[in-house]
């Protein structure tokens, strides 16, 4: 008897280390059958040829859990399928299959590329999935307001409704969902203001609202996001002063806000950024002198300033000190450019843009700019126009833009 039970034992422990390949869940392996059979593909691409036979954890786009072998994540965006397709959208259906529903381990769920047809709110079922961490509906057509049961998702870490048609205000259930590191919902039609209640989520190293239609001002409590590394809020109608608080915003590498209206001086908090690489500021009323303390910002590779009311002087000591610098925009400003004559710059850009200046405008035509391939200094005055076409002509043969 004992020897029985220590062989049921022992095959106990068998089948649970079995690797996928060998163990399955039956009742999970019908339930992604179902899911396949209300999907239209809508490329040339026959994908999902991997969906058949018993063996389902070899499927494409499907992971299990290496002891349990439930499927813990469901891949369905072009690039965990390796497709070799443009064609959007990548896959559809016309509901939320209740296949999918049963799969209640799930943990990873993307659909990026891939969409509802016709266009469909987000299905408030995607609640039931109570171990789901990462969603992504990155252009899946989904439209309307975003259903209340999604602030059940307490799990959540990853959240990307990036590029859909989501409207109406931000709703206070987003508040509940602390977990998220990740929050993508720019390219949308969001309106209202920025709530505050964002702040309560407090993991957050990703904050994108960019491409909306939110309004008022940048509310001071985002910069009790002490982790955030990217902020996107670009292409909004935001208005009023840049808060001197996102200073306290040590770890972001990414700042953009441009193309709002936001007016006043560029805060020197922003000196406290170390860790910027990028910062959009382009496309606002934004005023006062171009500071040199943005030469503090010795990581900074990317620059944008254009098309603001900036005035004062960049001198030579403006640009030395940013030396990882590839991207320097400065067009449509009104200050000076004074950089003297066989100046040798000790950074490596790529892109300059002069364009429009309405202050002095004083270059040699002796600069040494061997990395740069892209110069724009186009301006409304003939004779800037002129001085501008001979330095131009000193890196490019190509037509002066």
């Amino acid at each position: 008897m004992k020897m029985v039970m220590r062989m049921m034992i022992l095959l106990l422990l068998l089948v649970t280390m079995m690797p996928c390949s060998y163990a399955f869940n039956v009742d999970e392996r019908n339930s992604l059958l179902d899911f396949k059979q209300g999907l239209n593909f809508t490329s040339s691409f026959n994908t999902l040829q991997s969906w058949k036979g018993f063996n389902c954890y070899s499927w494409e786009g499907i992971t299990c859990h290496p002891i349990t072998t439930h499927v813990i994540s469901l891949d369905l965006s072009p690039q965990s399928l390796k497709a070799s397709t443009t064609s959007w959208p990548f896959m559809s259906w016309r509901e939320l299959h209740g296949g999918l529903l049963q799969l209640r381990h799930l943990e990873h769920l993307d659909f990026t590329a891939n969409a509802f047809f016709p266009c469909l709110p987000i299905p408030s079922q995607f609640h039931k999935l109570i171990n789901l961490r990462y969603l992504s509906l990155y252009s899946s057509n989904v439209f309307g307001q975003i259903p209340k049961e999604i602030g059940n998702m307490s799990s959540l870490t990853y959240l990307d409704l990036f590029n859909n048609s989501l409207n109406g205000t931000l709703p206070t259930f987003f508040g509940k969902l602390s977990k998220l590191t990740f929050f993508g919902l720019s390219y949308n039609s969001f309106s209202g203001t920025i709530p505050t209640f964002l702040s309560k989520l407090s993991k957050l190293t990703f904050l994108g609202l960019s491409s909306n239609s939110l309004n008022d001002t940048i509310p001071k409590s985002l910069s009790k996001l002490s982790k955030l590394t990217k902020l996107h809020l670009s292409a909004n109608s935001l208005s009023g002063m840049i808060t001197q608080t996102f200073g306290k915003l040590s770890k972001l590498t990414y700042l953009t806000l441009r193309s709002n209206s936001l007016s006043g001086t560029i805060p020197t908090s922003l000196s406290k950024l170390s860790n910027l690489t990028y910062l959009y500021l382009y496309s606002n009323s934004l005023n006062g002198t171009i500071l040199t303390f943005l030469g503090n910002l010795t990581k900074l590779t990317h620059l944008d300033l254009s098309d603001n009311q900036l005035i004062g002087t960049c001198t030579i000591l403006f640009f030395d000190k940013m030396p990882n610098i590839v991207l320097l925009r400065l067009s449509g400003n009104m200050f000076t450019v004074k950089i003297n004559v066989n100046y040798i710059p000790n950074f490596q850009l790529e892109v300059l843009h002069l364009r429009s200046l309405k202050g002095i405008f004083q270059l040699s035509f002796q600069l040494n700019i061997p990395y740069i391939h892209y110069i724009c200094l186009k301006t409304f005055s003939e004779e800037y126009s002129r001085l501008a076409l001979v330095f131009y002509a000193s890196f490019l043969s190509q037509p002066l833009l």
